[in-house]
């Protein structure tokens, strides 16, 4: 996931291999894993909406809560996955996490393949965390 992230972003690719590239993977993750249900898709296109936005103004540079609620927005993503299923304690924690370790890891990053690649991995680890 952290490859489709950067690519999303490098502008040498679509835009939609990180938004939609993202959240498919998660989804067909989730999929095998937890078995399908129709609450993946709106958690899939929740993502979409989170992944799309630093929530900030165009042309202004993103500052530390702006990557916090980027992280938080595509936690809390997935909320009708973990409503279906019943996973809140999972989903709590990563709704904690997710938004820490990617405002952190965003902060504390030069180079932006690398910081793209690494929001896109820590997004990819968390998602164990729905299982629980």
């Amino acid at each position: 996931m952290g490859v489709l992230y950067r690519m999303g972003g490098s502008g040498n690719y679509p835009r939609q291999a990180r938004l939609i590239g993202v959240p498919l993977i998660m989804t067909i993750l989730l999929g095998i894993v937890a078995g399908w249900s129709w609450w993946m898709l709106l958690s899939f296109g929740l993502t979409i909406g989170a992944i799309s936005t630093y929530w900030k103004k165009k042309g202004s540079d993103a500052k530390w809560w702006n990557w916090a609620l980027h992280g938080l927005g595509i936690a809390v993503a997935m909320l009708p996955y973990a409503i279906g299923v019943g996973c809140y304690i999972g989903f709590g924690i990563r709704c904690v996490f997710l938004p820490v370790a990617i405002m952190l890891w965003s902060e504390t990053q030069g180079n932006a393949v690398v910081e793209e690649t690494g929001r896109g991995v820590l997004i990819g680890i968390t998602i164990p965390l729905l299982l629980i």
